[in-house]
């Protein structure tokens, strides 16, 4: 994935958002918040460039010691809740048989990083 201003010129994954696959788009929007955050805070959060979400976490509770890759694939796929509000994120992929489209989601997301 491009990271940086070229993630701009990133399409959305919409094979992986408006097929039904993951209901992302119901609560998150790309640029401002709905009832999650929006992707792009996520994107800065994890990748480094601001100290806490909205609940003031940082990113080494965050992530328990994850790389931030593999700590939003975990938590795409199994949902949870308490680094950005009070409203639990559904499971996307609880089982994980759709981890290489999670991995495909998180790229997408971490490359919006302004």
């Amino acid at each position: 994935m491009i990271a940086g201003s070229a993630a701009a010129d990133t399409p959305m994954p919409t094979d992986l958002i408006s097929a039904g696959k993951f209901a992302c788009t119901g609560c998150h929007k790309v640029d401002s918040k709905l009832v999650g955050p929006a992707w792009r805070d996520v994107s800065k959060f994890y990748n480094g460039k601001t100290a806490a979400t909205s609940e003031g976490v940082s990113l080494k509770d965050a992530t328990g010691g994850k790389s931030a890759k593999d700590y939003l694939i975990e938590k795409v796929s199994k949902g949870g809740k308490g680094h950005w509000g009070k409203t639990p994120m559904s499971p996307n992929d609880p089982s994980g048989a759709k981890k290489a489209e999670v991995a495909a989601l998180v790229d997408w997301i971490l490359a919006l990083e302004i």
